[in-house]
């Protein structure tokens, strides 16, 4: 199930850049984090506290939940 929710999570991050014209080199530069670090993130391959708040942060920018 944890598989779902991050598979899910990288799907509405996805819909929503396109949604707002961004690519995730858009995103990452905006929050200030490399794009493979934020790509890491999206894949679920980083799971730790500081992961788990840049992915809230993530979904505030972005206006998702």
């Amino acid at each position: 199930m944890v598989a779902d929710h991050k598979e899910t999570l990288e799907i509405r991050v996805r819909i929503s850049l396109i949604e707002n014209n961004m690519t995730q080199i858009d995103l990452a530069n905006e929050l200030g984090i490399s794009p493979s670090y934020l790509s890491d993130l999206l894949k679920g391959k980083r799971d730790g506290i500081k992961a788990q708040e840049r992915i809230k942060t993530i979904k505030k920018f972005l206006n998702i939940f």
